[in-house]
């Protein structure tokens, strides 16, 4: 993409000269005007946006300086060179104050002019990457945090950045939350999110803002939010979706819209309802397979509840890897699902939804949930309580060989730790801190583990170094309670009786079976 730039000089032939003297196009610009006094001049820059203006330091009206000032105080965002006759260099130097820092002498010498027109070229470009850089995680935190939103986890964002991810996602008025599925489009191109997203881009509506999401395999959709708070959506905007989606990249797409919600809490319901039309039309014949876009309004009248703790403690169960909590919170949740009436469809979309937040949780373990996603997508339309446990109970047994490996390479570490750093006055608070893990967890981990609690394990391994200095030293029990870890004397040698059923003293004397080496 080809930049501007804009000349500013009260002499026609220096205007000239500037056209002629450089290939402009072959540093990225693109001469978009030209003017006489600085007054002109600055009304060409609110009006044509240039990226570069050069300009003369003395001009009428408005000069260089003041040019510069104006231009500044009204946020256009140009660069600029200045140019100088010598006896204005002096004043040349006070637009310094402005973050200028190219400015070039009459007459011009065509090298100085190109290398000052490449400096700024490269400026620009690396504060558009930096802008660029800038968005794209902006987009990411955005995403991510709409994710959340949908697949109902609680506060959008983690506790690191909450704020300013929320900050990132508008305040929802009216929308729906609309599934894209299938159609007969190529394979292969961008990721069907990138393409609504680039939709979005091309075609804004005055009407609504799409914003596009991807939650899993099969999961991709936007939704469609009134660009007036407050006021419903426009009839037909869905059908025009679908007609653009289907038209430029998806031809045959089919959408699964929700009702219209207010509000971000909403969110969760929204999606939920999406997935429950998609999965009925799924189990369904093809009567309505002619149609481009299905409502939860007209399949699923009925209000639906969204059974979020059920789903929490069935979630927290399989990542524990407790059987016997899966098979009592599954058999709860379906429990409930039944006694509010709720129909196949949408027992399918909590289901669903609850699958892709165990895949998020095994791709933060692993990085990669394809194997699981193969078994799980395209989900099925008509879950039973017995095939959702078996399916959950092998879940479960997966995450808790993931956390005996875990464990077992941790309580090795932590042993190892021990037995370095034995001398020193360690606690399992202080331990844990070294470790990033909570000193309760690591305490009833390493018990598991060793059989013994951090502090008895501690006191094994100071003894039997103490053993091994009683054995082949002379030193005193007194300096050699030190030299493993004790500061009080009378304590390492009750911890040495309690251990060894003797003194310091005694195990020395015979004990020990005689002094080694």
């Amino acid at each position: 993409m080809m930049r501007k730039v804009l000349f500013a000089d009260d002499e026609p032939m220096m205007l000239e000269g500037l056209r002629l003297m450089i290939d402009w196009e072959r540093f990225g610009f693109q001469i978009c005007g030209e003017a006489l006094d600085g007054e002109d001049a600055l009304l060409l820059m609110e009006e044509r946006k240039p990226e570069l203006v050069i300009t003369d330091v003395r001009m009428p009206v408005i000069d260089g300086l003041e040019l510069i000032r104006e231009a500044s105080e009204r946020r256009l965002g140009a660069e600029f060179i200045i140019l100088s006759g010598y006896a204005d260099f002096q004043y040349a130097r006070q637009a310094m104050e402005y973050g200028i820092c190219n400015y070039l002498t009459k007459p011009l010498d065509e090298a100085e002019l190109e290398n000052a027109v490449a400096g700024v070229a490269a400026k620009i470009r690396q504060r558009e990457e930096e802008r660029n850089r800038q968005l794209l995680m902006e987009e990411r935190v955005r995403s991510e945090a709409l994710v959340r939103l949908l697949l109902g986890e609680g506060s959008p964002v983690p506790a690191a950045g909450r704020e300013e991810s929320l900050a990132l996602l508008p305040e929802l008025g009216r929308f729906r939350c609309v599934l894209v599925d299938g159609g007969s489009g190529p394979g292969g191109g961008p990721p069907l999110r990138d393409r609504l997203a680039a939709l979005a881009q091309e075609h804004p509506w005055p009407e609504a803002e799409l914003m596009p999401f991807a939650v899993g395999p099969g999961r991709c959709g936007f939704l469609l939010v009134s660009g007036s708070p407050r006021h419903p959506l426009p009839s037909g905007l869905v059908e025009a979706a679908a007609g653009m989606i289907a038209e430029r990249f998806l031809p045959g797409a089919r959408l699964y819209a929700s009702r219209e919600h207010e509000g971000l809490p909403s969110a969760a319901l929204a999606y939920q309802e999406a997935v429950a039309v998609r999965n009925l039309d799924s189990a369904s014949a093809t009567e309505t397979a002619t149609e481009p876009v299905l409502y939860y309004d007209n399949r699923l009248p009925a209000d639906a509840p969204l059974p979020a703790e059920a789903m929490n403690r069935l979630q927290q169960a399989v990542l524990e890897g407790d059987r016997e909590e899966v098979i009592l919170q599954n058999r709860r949740l379906f429990h409930l699902l039944r006694a509010n009436g709720v129909s196949a469809a949408w027992t399918a979309a909590c289901l669903a939804t609850f699958k892709l937040k165990l895949l998020r949780a095994i791709e933060r373990q692993t990085g990669d949930s394809s194997e699981w996603e193969a078994r799980w997508f395209p989900a099925v339309p008509l879950p039973t309580e017995q095939a959702t446990a078996e399916e959950l109970l092998e879940t479960a047994d997966w995450f808790a060989k993931r956390d005996d490996k875990r464990e077992h390479a941790l309580t090795l570490a932590v042993g190892d730790y021990i037995r370095e750093h034995y001398r020193e006055k360690l606690q399992l608070r202080q331990v844990a801190e070294q470790f990033h893990i909570n000193p309760a967890y690591l305490g009833q981990r390493f018990k598991k583990r060793f059989g013994l609690a951090f502090n008895e394990y501690l006191h094994s391994v100071r003894i039997e170094e103490a053993k091994k200095l009683l054995r082949r030293t002379d030193y005193a029990v007194s300096d050699i309670a030190g030299r493993v870890g004790y500061t009080v004397t009378d304590h390492f040698t009750e911890k040495f009786k309690a251990l060894n059923g003797m003194s310091p003293s005694a195990y020395r004397k015979g004990g020990s079976g005689g002094r080694e080496g």
